[in-house]
């Protein structure tokens, strides 16, 4: 087994993986990524062949060492030095993002800014749950999942290879192959709750025209919980190119989902903030044509608005707002735009007195 993991080809490829891998989709995002090897030897291999790839400060190797093993002296710490290290690892500001490790950190290990563990040993049982559990610890608001990449096909049966209750484990452990599955029927389920709404429309009148198909708060925070799943598996999954067919739908629904959120942040539901890959994707896709110079300019009178916030009496603010109203109108009688405005004012204030 040994002969077969420390393969120099194979060592190559991996690492050429790990480091493409880090570089797109864990990197941008801010985490921090873990290397479990197979001994520590292979550690030395994998330094090695990563700095080939990244910068030597990216990454570094904590392991065990005696005195007198001379191979590893150079990573030989006592407890404060490697405290140290760990603290560099924890800033989001330091350059080290990968810790290269063979039966170190493993467990215990609290770091929530590791997120993505790349697995090349055959762990099993709770050592294994332990070790992958590392990377589910909560971080800010963007981390919405821990991620294994699994190089020696342990999780090919990981409910055999865990020893647990299999739906359990299904609820805890999802397959990526399985995710890039969902997506579709999860998309499909959120874009149910907008049938017959035009989603060409853009700005606030596309936006007003989903928010009526979700009148009250059961059925917004419905929606928010159907989203989040999406969102869960859209973070993932982000940039499989599976997703490209979905991206549309999946922007409008981003967009949707963040206009309706509570601005306390509540419903029922506690509603997440949108992942970094989704933000990024809105970003991507809001265009401004041109800041426009030529709408009228607004003059708040501070008088009346005095008058108006400390009147009690509701029939009276609306009278005051009417009649300062009334004489702004009249300034644009010749413009079309007004004139509907101005007819429903004076409707109102018709209907009042009568």
């Amino acid at each position: 087994m040994s002969i077969l993991v420390k393969a120099p080809e194979r060592i190559r490829a991996i690492c050429a993986d790990i480091a493409q891998h880090f570089q797109t989709k864990v990197q941008p995002n801010g985490f921090g990524a873990q290397v479990v090897t197979f001994d520590r030897e292979s550690c030395l291999l994998y330094k090695l062949e990563l700095d080939k790839h990244l910068p030597p400060e990216t990454s570094d190797i904590v392991m065990s060492v005696n005195s007198g093993e001379d191979e590893y002296a150079a990573y030989r710490r006592d407890r404060d030095a490697e405290e140290k290290l760990l603290d560099r690892f924890r800033d989001p500001k330091d350059p080290l993002k990968i810790i290269i490790v063979t039966s170190k950190l493993l467990t215990g290990f609290d770091a929530p800014i590791l997120q993505t563990m790349y697995l090349d040993k055959p762990l099993r049982d709770h050592t294994l749950l332990q070790a992958i559990c590392r990377t589910n610890r909560p971080y800010g608001v963007q981390k919405t999942h821990g991620l294994i990449v699994d190089y020696l096909g342990i999780f090919d049966d990981v409910a055999q290879a865990l020893k647990f209750d299999e739906k359990g484990v299904q609820k805890a452990v999802s397959n990526i192959a399985e995710l890039a599955a969902m997506l579709p029927s999860a998309i499909q389920k959120c874009l149910e709750y907008f049938a017959g709404v035009d989603r060409t429309l853009t700005g606030y009148e596309g936006l007003i025209a989903a928010q009526d198909c979700l009148p009250n708060d059961e059925r917004r925070d419905a929606f928010a919980s159907d989203f989040s799943v999406l969102s869960r598996i859209w973070e993932a999954l982000s940039p499989d190119p599976v997703l490209t067919p979905h991206e549309k739908d999946y922007r409008w629904l981003a967009q949707v989902y963040e206009s309706l959120k509570p601005s306390t942040g509540t419903g029922r539901l506690l509603w997440h903030r949108l992942g970094a890959k989704t933000i990024e994707l809105i970003h991507e896709n809001v265009h401004v044509d041109a800041v426009r110079d030529d709408l009228d300019t607004l003059v708040m009178d501070a008088e009346l608005l005095e008058a108006v916030l400390g009147n009690p009496d509701p029939e009276k603010k609306a009278k005051e707002i009417s009649v300062k109203l009334t004489g702004r109108l009249r300034k644009h009688t010749g413009n079309p735009q007004y004139k509907a405005l101005a007819e429903r004012l004076e409707a109102r204030m018709v209907g009042r007195q009568g």
